[in-house]
């Protein structure tokens, strides 16, 4: 059966573009007759404000995403993160690596300082992984055929300094865990997909299938994020959300439909194949 997920970070709420990711990955499955679940990523306690969770899922309910199993919350399976990381380091794939931000190129792949450091050192340190030099690639739902070398790729972190298990690890741990087997989420996450199906090769684990939408902009071509201070979605305008989201996705349902009328519809009329390739939109709706 197919297994779908919505994954967002709690570190504040809900804005529109993660919206339309949420929608798109709950057609897809729903047009495929599969489960649609909700991973929290909430490993960043720090910065987890109080309220963000209850907020965020108030904002799915509110228009009409449904999770179908309890929501997955990857602070309560740290020692799965732990054991996989074992296993990377029994493949022998491991190193540790004390650079500083400072120290590595910007927008550049890890030039591999540290490769040699085997044995943990005293000093503050991340885990890296060893990329080999070969092409890495996966076929994508909606962008085709995406491959990097893995010059380009770089050794990418698995551990951060402070503990915690790296975005790409933590995102494989998890697709496992909850067998998911469909991936639909924003296509600033392609590069990382490679990153993640290295790992996967190396702990012997079931790649899902994924499918990269565009992500949307703000006017002058920047991703909608959390960090720029974007506001967060309306829920008393969960119909026109719902809709504006359907047609930036390429939908075109009717306007008087309800929220739950304007899901149903989605899912008749859902066909991933038809989405843009672009990997961005720079089409705002002020909501």
């Amino acid at each position: 059966m197919y297994r779908g997920r919505f994954a967002p970070t709690i570190s504040g709420p809900l804005h529109f573009g993660s919206l339309i990711t949420a929608v798109a990955s709950y057609l897809d499955a729903k047009a495929q007759h599969g489960k649609w679940l909700l991973h929290i990523d909430d490993l960043d306690q720090p910065r987890v404000p109080p309220d963000a969770e209850s907020q965020i899922l108030r904002t799915l309910q509110t228009h009409g995403l449904d999770w179908d199993e309890e929501p997955f919350r990857q602070s309560v399976h740290l020692d799965a993160y732990a054991e996989q990381l074992h296993g990377l380091r029994k493949a022998g794939v491991l190193f540790y690596c004390t650079c500083s931000r400072k120290q590595r190129p910007s927008g550049k792949p890890y030039p591999g300082t540290c490769r040699h450091r085997t044995v943990a050192p005293e000093e503050p340190h991340a885990i890296r992984v060893r990329i080999e030099e070969r092409l890495f690639q996966f076929d994508d739902r909606v962008q085709g055929t995406f491959q990097r070398a893995g010059s380009q790729v770089g050794d990418f972190v698995v551990l951060r300094r402070d503990g915690l298990a790296s975005y790409p690890l933590s995102a494989v741990v998890d697709d496992a865990l909850t067998r998911i087997t469909h991936v639909v989420r924003g296509a600033d996450l392609l590069e990382n997909t490679i990153n993640q199906i290295f790992l996967i090769g190396k702990l012997g684990l079931k790649q899902p299938s994924y499918a990269h939408v565009a992500v949307l902009n703000e006017r002058g071509g920047v991703k909608l994020s959390k960090r720029n201070a974007v506001v967060a979605v309306d829920d008393t305008q969960n119909r026109f959300n719902l809709l504006a989201a359907m047609q930036l996705l390429g939908l075109d349902p009717p306007q008087r439909y309800s929220v739950q009328d304007l899901l149903t519809w989605g899912i008749d009329h859902w066909h991933i194949q038809s989405l843009t390739k672009q990997p961005s939109l720079d089409q705002f709706i002020s909501i």
